[in-house]
């Protein structure tokens, strides 16, 4: 028996009655932007005098709609504006009205008492809060399905029915994809220290309540296979939560009983330690631990990040400092910021993220000063110089793009380095990418490229991008989702690896998951295509892709937006040979046009058959039903004979054989008839996506200044892994759809194919969600590569004019199960697309430059192999040798240079870089050790 259950009866009725046992104490607020000194600073400003004392539901209720704002406009840019606009509130009071902090309110983020002197504030720290009756929690991604079960919509039962609370939006929240809090009303009151224990209490119970299912990340759901993510950091007495909206009609009220927080299941063991961290005492460092695995670096990283106040997050590596003192130029005496470090478990990935003006400010200043901002803010943070210069490299950035002037005693050069002049020129728009990990990526295809990397038996991280890429473009194409511009999701990807380096892992995984997936209503196959023969191939896979996804309903076939699509996916390897064919005169007519009808399946809106094609294709349904009709009525004759009883007069067909044509025929004839439609009017919209791979010596000689013309190879993401090779792994575990976190993945897959996230999307993309940093940075995507810069560049044009098309793509992939896309994911795509444009160059500059190409190859190699991020700018110069003459070609080079007597291609290359200052070397340990001191 718990102890509410020994209360008297009068308490426990009084649980029921209108007025709370335990008064709300609410304290509101509002915040603001100040300009001092033409600085403007975002404040948020509380008072004694805004504290309220709350005795009935309808009173919070009233409280909370009076001091909301009304969305004005229902856009993203009017929900972003009415976030800024919002005041805030929390439940619980200041004990004696809260802690004098002398200072300027530039200083603190919440100020208190309205009589205070004006150079007196006070601040809300968790020491200061009194207990309180009053609780919230934060759903930030939910389904509306979900919405309509805690609040009972829809002719559902309303799980907060039983509780005292109210129910209301966020600004940013959208049907489609919802967001809300939910205020929880005790019947007692509770201390700072219980409240976190209690808020995840009530969280699991509302949950299992609702019949969602937990998983391992804390506060993390699924239902219905949809996700769904509270946000524990609210229930710390320090975390301000925005108001509702003034409209009642965007708030629930429930008048359930007051709840007993006895009355509440207790934790598990492993949800008590998850949960742990939520209600400790902010910048208490005893509270938290260095993960056990974290060693070296990465283990002082975590140290020293935890001894300034940071807690560890909810997923693995990720910790938070919220609220700690930042100063920037920009904001003269400082201000409070809010902090997220990933740190990986070698420390060499690790970076900063915040969303704060001031983070925002020193960046500026540090990229205008042509510093690191992650270094400069490490020190900024109290971070010792020498742990911060093992992790972000040091103070000043390496230049960004080379120029002419770098190479001054190179005069012979000068055609050479002019193509490492203008290398990757969209780069140079860009420094501030320099921090993006590409092989980190977010949101769904992160979680795809882990699950990739942690089975692949000899790791090949572009390999695992390509993967990640192409199966949440599948997924979204069986789905009818499209990008953010309207485009359609027909990624192709071309990985270059040298042969047996790992590229068929990535490629068994789509497989694998593609099997994997099933859905509800059986209509839709997914067809994986080998490389394609011919034309014909290409064009008879879309065709039987489309007849079995509508056959059973053949008008989706006549939609423009159906509820279902079919998708081709071409799995393969040797892109060369395919790439060969196309472009051979000799070759039969039928592979030569591959080319051309890849192209317009990708892009086309309406595929139709050619008129030699069409013919062809009728002629064959005509044949096929001719035969199918003769056969059909001749087992309707059989079978009348046989339910006859007669002993039949001559040999006919089995009647079991009979049974099956007849029962089958009906449809096979529809089949045909369908199938016949599309032949005529074309398939409206196919998917047809393709993950290739190639040898990059083999693959390079296609490349040139007319292939990145070309329609095809233009729309490609070239992701040229190197020529290094991993070493192979024998503890791998085998593709096992109930691990974890292939099933998480595989969770939100069906869930996109089920339409349990947000189905009402439209073919302009409609349905998504850009944050308000996303599409800013998104105009700014706009104006660079539609600058003549970049439209008209001599090589690239053609693949910068498409730059925004394929990074829409890249990004709406990575937001693809939830529907919000933020400015993270368009710099990720930003930096992959940089790259594959820099992989076209540089095969573009060595074809193009013949035997001298040789040596320019191999300085884009050694340079490339220095700035990769593992190697912190600097190796030994036997293993840059080792790791950049690997190929075919340079060994061939090298190999004929040394028959000649002439100097080796690798001693020219690198000698020239180490006379222009573009590399350093020194002796170290008894060999040389090269530094890279300029970034192209």
């Amino acid at each position: 028996m718990n102890a509410a259950e020994t209360r008297p009866d009068d308490i426990r009725q009084a649980a029921n009655g209108e007025n709370f046992i335990a008064p709300v104490v609410v304290a509101t607020g509002r915040q603001r932007w100040s300009k001092k000194q033409g600085k403007h600073v975002l404040q948020k400003h509380f008072s004694q005098g805004d504290h309220k004392t709350i005795s009935t539901i309808d009173e919070l209720s009233h409280l909370l709609t009076a001091h909301g704002e009304t969305l004005a406009d229902d856009s993203d840019t009017g929900r972003a504006d009415l976030k800024n606009r919002l005041p805030f509130y929390f439940g619980g009071g200041l004990v004696n009205g809260g802690m004098p902090i002398p200072g300027s309110a530039y200083d603190i983020s919440y100020t208190a008492t309205q009589d205070a002197a004006n150079d007196c504030y006070r601040r809300r720290n968790v020491s200061d809060v009194a207990p309180c009756s009053m609780v919230t929690l934060d759903i930030d991604v939910m389904p509306p399905a979900l919405v309509d079960k805690l609040i009972g919509r829809n002719g559902s039962a309303a799980v907060l029915d039983k509780y005292r609370a109210v129910f209301h939006t966020t600004a940013s929240s959208t049907e489609a994809a919802p967001r809300a809090r939910v205020v929880i009303v005790l019947a007692e009151s509770v201390t700072v220290e219980q409240k976190a224990v209690i808020c995840a209490q009530i969280e699991r119970q509302l949950m299992r309540e609702a019949g969602a299912e937990p998983t391992e990340i804390t506060g993390h759901y699924v239902y219905q296979g949809a996700p769904v993510e509270f946000d524990p950091c609210v229930y710390r007495d320090v975390q301000v939560n925005f108001m509702a909206e003034a409209d009642p009609d965007k708030m629930d009220v429930f008048d359930g009983a007051q709840l007993f927080p006895e009355d509440l299941p207790p934790l598990s063991e492993d949800d008590a330690q998850r949960y742990a961290n939520a209600g400790k005492t902010r910048r208490d460092p005893s509270a938290y631990n260095v993960p056990d695995t974290f060693t070296g670096t990465a283990a002082k990283l975590a140290e020293w990040f935890i001894s300034i106040g940071g807690e560890t997050g909810a997923k693995p590596g990720l910790f938070t400092l919220h609220d700690h003192p930042f100063k920037s130029d920009e904001t003269e005496r400082g201000y409070d910021s809010s902090f997220a470090l990933q740190i990986d478990e070698n420390a060499t990935l690790s970076r900063f993220q915040s969303e704060r003006n001031t983070w925002r400010a020193h960046c500026e200043e540090c990229k205008a000063a042509g510093k690191s901002s992650q270094y400069m803010g490490a020190l900024a943070l109290g971070c010792p110089e020498e742990l911060a210069a093992q992790v972000w490299g040091g103070e000043y950035l390496i230049n960004p793009v080379a120029s002419l002037d770098d190479f001054e005693c190179l005069e012979p050069l000068a055609d050479e380095l002019a193509g490492l002049e203008d290398y990757d020129a969209a780069a140079d728009p860009f420094a501030n990418l320099a921090d993006v990990d590409i092989f980190n990526p977010p949101g769904l295809l992160g979680e795809i490229f882990r699950d990739v990397e942690r089975l692949a038996h000899r790791p090949l991280p572009m390999a695992s991008i390509a993967a990640a890429i192409q199966l949440a473009a599948t997924v979204g194409g069986l789905s009818g989702k499209r990008s953010v511009s309207g485009g359609k999701l027909s990624p192709l990807t071309i990985t270059l690896a040298p042969s047996a380096a790992g590229k068929e892992q990535g490629q068994s995984y789509a497989k694998d998951m593609l099997d994997s997936l099933i859905l509800n209503d059986g209509s839709c196959v997914r067809f994986a295509l080998a490389k394609p023969r011919s034309d014909k191939e290409v064009m008879r896979s879309v065709l039987r892709n489309a007849v079995d996804v509508w056959q059973d309903d053949p008008s989706q076939a006549e939609r423009a937006n159906p509820s279902r699509y079919g998708t081709t996916l071409i799995i393969g390897d040797e892109a060369d040979q395919l790439f060969s064919a196309m472009g051979n005169r000799n070759a039969a007519t039928s592979t030569a046009g591959i080319g051309s009808v890849l192209l317009e399946v990708i892009t086309a809106k309406r595929f139709s058959y050619s008129g030699l094609h069409r013919e062809e294709e009728l002629n064959a349904i005509t044949t096929k039903r001719e035969a199918l009709e003769s056969k059909l009525e001749e087992a309707k004759t059989a079978l009348a004979i046989w339910e006859s009883g007669e002993k039949p007069k001559r040999k006919i067909m089995p009647q079991a054989k009979a049974e099956r044509i007849v029962n089958g025929g009906g449809k096979a004839l529809d089949r045909l008839a369908l199938r016949e439609t599309l032949v005529i009017k074309g398939v409206r919209n196919p998917v047809f996506a393709a993950m290739l791979s190639a040898v990059p010596a083999t693959f390079s000689r296609f490349i040139s200044d007319a292939a990145a013309d070309s329609g095809l190879l233009s729309r490609a993401l070239i992701l040229h892994a190197g020529e290094g090779i991993e070493r192979l792994r024998f503890d791998v575990p085998e593709f096992d759809k109930e691990a974890p976190a292939t099933a998480a993945i595989i969770r939100k897959l069906t869930a996109m194919l089920d339409g349990a996230d947000f189905d009402d999307l439209s073919v302009h993309g409609g349905g998504y969600t850009l944050t308000e940093e996303a599409q800013e940075y998104r105009a700014r995507l706009l104006d660079i590569f539609e600058s003549d810069e970049y439209r008209e560049h001599a090589t690239l044009g053609a693949i910068y004019r498409r730059a925004l098309l394929r990074i829409d793509e890249l990004a709406t992939l990575a937001g693809l199960d939830t529907g919000v896309i933020d400015a993270a994911a368009y710099e990720w795509a930003t930096q992959l697309f940089n790259v594959s444009a820099a992989s076209m160059r540089a095969m573009i500059d060595g074809n193009n430059a013949g035997s001298a190409g040789i040596i320019a190859t191999l300085k884009m190699a050694i340079v490339n192999y220095l700035q990769d991020p593992r190697r912190h700018g600097s190796a030994a110069k036997s293993k840059i040798c080792e790791g950049t003459t690997r190929g075919k070609a340079v060994r061939q080079a090298r190999q004929a240079a040394k028959l000649s007597g002439k100097a080796d291609p690798f001693d020219v290359a690198f000698d020239s870089l180490l006379k222009a200052g573009v590399v350093g070397m020194e002796s170290r340990n008894g060999g040389e050790r090269v530094t890279l001191l300029k970034k192209f």
